[in-house]
């Protein structure tokens, strides 16, 4: 099996970058821990210096944007995809 390498700077590189950031505590939330959940919004603000393509680009359509690499990266089981809904 070939281990996925993305491009340097890409959509799908910049969102495992910061989400290996993130489990190794470079991201810290209000309490000082590390972040073990990033939102949508979070994971395009932390991943935007690392990727060459606007994040967060709405003129294009969804599967041609940087953040469509989430379908692929989801499909290879190397990020997982949770929908929380706020119960207050």
């Amino acid at each position: 099996l070939k281990p996925y390498i993305p491009q340097h700077a890409s959509g799908s590189y910049a969102v495992l970058a910061t989400m290996y950031s993130a489990m190794n505590a470079k991201y810290l939330g209000s309490e000082g821990k590390r972040l073990l959940t990033l939102t949508e919004e979070q994971l395009k603000r932390f991943a935007q210096p690392r990727c060459r393509s606007n994040l967060y680009d709405k003129r294009r359509a969804r599967s041609r944007n940087a953040f469509a690499c989430m379908d692929g990266l989801i499909e290879k089981k190397l990020v997982r995809k949770e929908i929380v809904r706020n119960t207050n």
